[in-house]
């Protein structure tokens, strides 16, 4: 059946000619971002380390979704979990804001980066360090900002993709404009793909694992373009997982959980000239049921959060520079609740909260070579059973020595609000605490930047130093929320892009660091997370074949005794202008390495292959 399969796809491809040409990327510092002050300018004259990746870079990766694209980024660590995914970003495991077309969508500090199509991202601008002053509360370790793609001039079915791999993988996507509207459906399914975790100990003498045994994701997006100034779009994403808790010593099934995890996330968009205004809605929804081996019920866990957003900007052009003022808004809620077999309920407190902002970033010209960015932001909150504010001041220094290559040193402040589920506790077992204040901290960064005839050669020395996080203590044998804990990283960072001919280019990353925390203010300092890591990655590109290979590796580790490779690889056949073929392997040397900052095991080796056909 397969056979036949792969015999008409390959008579497909036939329909249209062979003209495709392919080459490697061309890094350059002319590479026009607009993420690092809400304004397009060149990465030259960015006064921070900007990471831009393109469709063709992404796609080269062989993933099927964007987090597991960005493996092997310099400075980017991903945690995999059954249920979910997190960023690492400069050793913080919090407080990373994803965007999507310049707007939040973050819900109570859960984000999903698989909720966009690949087919539909046009680029992914990576920015390191504090942006609350821009972006405000969860800016806070950085910001990853997914471009998606304009509308296609042509009707009818735009895309269809289509693959399998080991362990059940299955894939499906299908792309579809009629007039103005634009619309892809996405099914990606992982079936039983082994331990996830190694040995833990949930309160009882009996050790026990997690064993994932299948995974599905649905996700549509969808955009409408009302005119080239005004759009709407919406992304929705329900993943949906099975894992079983197994005894360590006879391999029997203790109780198995099944996750239902729902996004979705509506934005309503006005640019012009010099103005941007965007509506929100982003809502996340989370149901988590246990069942006993006998398949009989025992608990569940509902969570529902809610946040409408609105987000103004406007550009005032200057003599020398500009001004770039706005405003936002957003009213976040949130509902959790857990209802136990005997049908009684814990109730948790149902809240609600307003979060305004108002922030402005001066561009002064003084000359050809010298730029100073002076920025700030005012931040209230009302609600959620108390007021808090948060005031972050931004200072920003760019010189050119010439056309390739620049200086810039910032200072910014950030911070970021309390998850309410933070604040009021989310289990019968955690007090309240309706005095938890907002994590602050400032961003300390120098760098420098030089174009080659070759390459791009960047290198910054970075310093963070939060205070007030939010800490876990125990009281009257019960947990809480507490302004208590720090967290302190320096680093050095440097990257070298290079093409050694138009088929052929290599990238290479070290992140040197030293991230510490404190559990409270009374602890010692003590090291988290990784010191040392390494990226890299090396690609081909010719007339038809363009292929990758990256790497990711940690040592000097806090949290884990043995070090972590993960090595990634991709390879895509273009048949003609309408179809391609391609192959990929994530996790390739089948390593079991332990994760960051707890026993979650890297998943298991993953390959697939897949047929793309756009029309």
């Amino acid at each position: 059946m397969l056979k036949k399969r792969m015999i008409g796809a390959l008579m497909l491809s036939l329909v249209c000619a062979n003209g495709y040409a392919a080459e490697v990327p061309q890094y350059s510092l002319d590479t026009m971002v607009v993420t690092a002050t809400r304004d397009q300018i060149s990465d030259l004259r960015v006064p921070s380390v900007v990471t831009v990746l393109t469709e063709k870079e992404l796609k080269a990766t062989g993933a099927k979704d964007l987090m597991s694209a960005l493996n092997g980024i310099d400075s980017i660590y991903i945690t995999v979990s059954p249920t979910s995914k997190f960023i690492n970003m400069r050793g913080f495991d919090k407080g990373i804001l994803l965007l999507i077309d310049g707007q939040p969508t973050n819900v109570q500090d859960g984000y999903s980066l698989d909720m966009v199509s690949m087919s539909n991202i046009d680029r992914v601008e990576i920015v390191r360090g504090g942006a609350s002053v821009l972006y405000g509360s969860e800016a806070f370790g950085g910001v990853i900002n997914v471009i998606t793609k304009k509308r296609s001039e042509v009707d009818g079915i735009t895309h269809a993709n289509i693959s399998a791999g080991n362990s059940g993988q299955r894939y499906g996507e299908l792309g579809l404009k009629v007039g103005k509207f634009a619309v892809s459906g996405e099914y990606r399914r992982i079936g039983d793909n082994g331990p996830t975790s190694t040995i833990y100990y949930p309160g009882t003498d009996q050790a026990m694992y997690y064993h994932s045994k299948e995974n599905e994701t649905k996700i549509i997006n969808a955009k409408y373009q009302f005119s080239d100034q005004f759009d709407l779009q919406y992304f929705y994403s329900n993943k949906q997982n099975d894992v079983d808790t197994v005894l360590e010593n006879s391999g029997a099934l203790k109780e198995k959980t099944l996750g239902d995890l729902k996004y979705h996330i509506a934005q309503l968009n006005y640019a012009n000239k010099d103005t941007k205004v965007s509506f929100s809605l982003r809502d996340r929804n989370w149901h988590n049921d246990k069942k006993a081996p006998s398949g009989a019920y025992k608990s569940k866990t509902v969570y529902d959060g809610r946040t409408y957003g609105l987000d103004m900007q406007h550009k005032w052009q200057l003599e020398k520079g500009h001004i770039i003022g706005g405003a936002t808004w957003e009213n976040e809620s949130y509902a959790f609740y857990a209802p136990l077999n005997s049908g009684t309920y814990r109730d948790f407190p149902k809240s609600s909260r307003n979060q305004y902002g108002i922030f402005g970033l001066l561009q002064y010209d003084a000359d050809e070579k010298n730029t100073m960015y002076v920025g700030a932001r005012q931040h209230y909150v009302k609600g959620a059973d108390k007021k808090d504010d948060a005031f972050c001041p931004q200072v920003e220094y760019v010189h050119l020595f010439n056309d390739d290559e620049s200086f810039f040193a910032n200072v910014n402040r950030s911070f970021r609000m309390p998850k309410m589920l933070e604040i009021f506790g989310y289990t019968a077992s955690q007090m309240p605490n309706l005095d938890l204040g907002p994590e602050k901290g400032w961003n300390y960064e120098m760098g420098y930047k030089k174009q080659f005839e070759d390459g791009v050669f960047k290198v910054s020395g970075y310093f963070m130093d939060y205070t007030d996080k939010i800490a876990s203590i125990r009281l009257d044998g019960k947990r809480k929320n507490i302004n208590a804990a720090g967290f302190r990283n320096s680093g050095v960072e440097a990257s070298w892009n290079s093409h050694i001919s138009d088929n052929l280019g290599y990238r290479l990353g070290v992140n040197l660091s030293n991230p510490e925390q404190q559990n409270k203010s009374t602890d010692p300092w003590a090291p988290v997370n990784s010191r040392v890591q390494l990226t890299g990655g090396l690609n081909y590109n010719n007339k038809e074949l363009s292929s990758s290979i990256i790497f990711n590796y940690f040592t000097n580790r806090a949290d884990a005794e043995s070090d972590l490779l993960s090595i990634d690889a991709g390879i895509q056949y273009k048949a003609s202008n309408c179809s391609t073929f391609a192959f990929g392997v994530q996790n390739l040397l089948d390593r079991d390495d332990i994760q960051n900052g707890n026993t979650m095991l890297v998943p298991a080796r993953l390959w697939n292959l897949e047929f793309r056909y756009s029309f």
